[in-house]
């Protein structure tokens, strides 16, 4: 990401939060497609390796059928054992397919941590004043030869420490960012050994074909995630589940989401419009799981509702209905009726009052406060906001939205999701567009 120029700045002020904050969306936004791209893959390999299978079993049968009278059908022979080596490869590259994409979950996984990172501390220091004096890198005067003004330098400056930087383990990036930043992200991180064995899990595969090394025994509580389904055993290729796929997702976002708080909270807490972005891009984030993934949500708004961080009032209602929503979701309800007696309902707006009685399905009080909030802007928040996917099919409801609106309510939920068939006609097209550039 380009340095602003106070032009820039001048010209739309706003752009110094949507930079800062598309750091964070951005790399969720990674996080969530290779999620998807990895189960995706995976299936459309435990397919076609089944496929292929199917056809092995077919041709055993027939060569045992040939083998009879196999001197007169020596050439069928000859064509079917072709065929089980080709068949056999086949079903072999699947299999290599089922163990690579696991890993390469992980390193992508880890790649746009380090980007995200990376980002985040370039904008830092450019956009900070002084903080760039954290930085401890020597420049010889020979190496500014091709700079020419401050922010050139500045820039060069910055570039060799991120170099510099990213070479270290990811144990000593944190160690440097609390001693620098003042931070206490090994104490307060809530998952920092998780996080610590992603890396780790990360280094094995790219050093040591997947296999634990005796530095990954000694640095790694090993029970704890055989506990939680990892297969780890010495000199044996760690096997990954689509269970111990989602703990690493989960993993990364709860880890990218804590540092993009706790930093944000650090320089911007009284710059009310930074933090109304911060929390904004954190809470959007949060919503889109809240329907796709109720338990990363619940996760997530655990940490955002953490002592070390502070928020608006109207956002730590915010956050909580938004966990009653998940809790409501993993039919935990004992916990949702928990949360919302723990809270303090005195002085809140009446927003608040009403998603209320939405979670606990007080028709009586629904209708009220239905009748209430008859803004134009609650038709689209009862679109979007997933606190309405139980509302939205109840009779009463659309008949008094009909009332409220003068419209029938439709439901027009965004449909994204990739099915195989898009992938294969996006290669189909890729595959067109090469031809005819080498023409």
């Amino acid at each position: 990401m380009a340095r602003l120029t106070e032009e820039e700045i001048t010209k739309n002020p706003q752009k110094v939060y949507t930079n800062f904050t598309s750091i964070y969306t951005n790399v969720v936004t990674k996080y969530d497609a290779i999620h998807l791209y990895t189960f995706q893959s995976m299936l459309n390999n435990i397919k076609e390796y089944d496929v292929f299978h199917k056809r092995w079993i077919k041709s055993i049968s027939k060569i045992r059928k040939l083998q009879k009278d196999i001197e007169q059908k020596e050439f069928n022979g000859y064509i079917l054992a072709n065929q089980l080596e080709t068949i056999s490869n086949r079903m072999e590259q699947s299999d290599y397919l089922l163990q690579m994409i696991p890993s390469n979950l992980v390193v992508s996984l880890i790649t746009n941590f380090d980007q995200f990172l990376s980002e985040l501390l370039i904008y830092l220091f450019q956009h900070i004043s002084g903080q760039i004096n954290v930085i401890d890198e020597s420049v010889r005067y020979a190496e500014l030869s091709d700079c020419t003004d401050t922010y050139s330098i500045q820039d060069f400056y910055i570039e060799k420490f991120i170099d510099s930087f990213f070479r270290k383990s990811h144990s000593e990036q944190f160690e440097w960012l609390d001693k620098k930043f003042s931070l206490n992200i090994k104490t307060q991180m809530p998952n920092y050994d998780d996080f610590m064995f992603l890396c780790e899990l990360r280094n094995i595969i790219i050093h040591n074909d997947s296999k634990p090394s005796n530095f990954f025994f000694r640095t790694i509580n090993i029970e704890k995630y055989k506990n939680l389904g990892f297969v780890i055993e010495k000199n044996k290729k760690i096997v990954f589940n689509p269970d111990n796929m989602t703990f690493l997702f989960y993993t990364v976002h709860l880890s990218t989401s804590y540092l993009f708080n706790v930093i944000g909270q650090k320089y911007y807490i009284k710059d009310e419009g930074m933090m109304d972005y911060i929390e904004n891009a954190i809470n959007e984030n949060i919503v889109d799981k809240l329907t796709k993934s109720p338990q990363l949500a619940t996760i997530l708004l655990k940490n955002q509702l953490t002592k070390y961080l502070k928020h608006s009032s109207d956002y730590q209602y915010i956050y909580k209905i938004n966990l009653c929503i998940a809790y409501k979701k993993l039919k935990e309800i004992d916990k949702m009726k928990e949360v919302l007696r723990d809270m303090d309902w005195t002085n809140c707006s009446d927003k608040f009052i009403y998603a209320k009685y939405v979670l606990l399905d007080d028709k009586e009080n629904i209708i009220r406060y239905m009748q209430k909030f008859n803004e134009s802007d609650w038709k689209l928040y009862y679109q979007v906001w997933p606190l309405f996917d139980d509302l939205r099919e109840e009779e009463y409801f659309k008949g008094l939205y009909k009332d409220i609106f003068g419209e029938e309510f439709v439901y027009n939920p965004v449909n994204l999701k990739i099915t195989p068939r898009d992938i294969q006609r996006a290669e189909k097209e890729l595959k067109k567009k090469i031809e005819k550039e080498e023409k």
